[in-house]
């Protein structure tokens, strides 16, 4: 064994499986908005968000900017993370109203979103050929 190891202890840390996975999540920003944290035309909450009044905040003082740690093949769950604590992650979920299918792929939910829109144009007048 060598001396670097003999001396320093080295042993290998451990870190909680769920950690882990969030660490690894790739992460996306949202907006703290007066109805919900917003991501992808979802909106979520957390113990956090209530227990801050974020959501009271957004409504006096306007919406800013977080960043989740998302599974993009599953938004039914995303992480908040602590800006304050380094590897500190929160559970938010979906609001009740907001009920899309817990385990919609990110794609699945965008062209979900898609279809709610108006199609761009569809307002404007159609032109005679001619």
């Amino acid at each position: 064994m060598g001396s670097g190891l003999r001396h320093r202890g080295a042993g290998l840390k451990s870190y909680p499986e769920q950690l882990l996975r969030c660490c690894l999540l790739p992460l996306a920003t949202a907006s703290v908005t007066a109805d919900g944290i917003l991501l992808r035309g979802r909106l979520y909450t957390c113990a956090r968000a209530i227990e801050q009044r974020w959501f009271e905040r957004a409504r006096q003082r306007g919406q800013w900017q977080v960043r989740l740690a998302c599974d993009p093949s599953d938004l039914g769950l995303v992480y908040l993370l602590d800006a304050a604590a380094p590897m500190q992650f929160h559970a938010c979920h979906p609001l009740h109203g907001d009920a899309a299918p817990t385990h919609a792929a990110a794609a699945e939910m965008a062209e979900q979103h898609l279809r709610r829109q108006p199609a761009r144009g569809a307002d404007l007048p159609l032109l005679a050929a001619g």
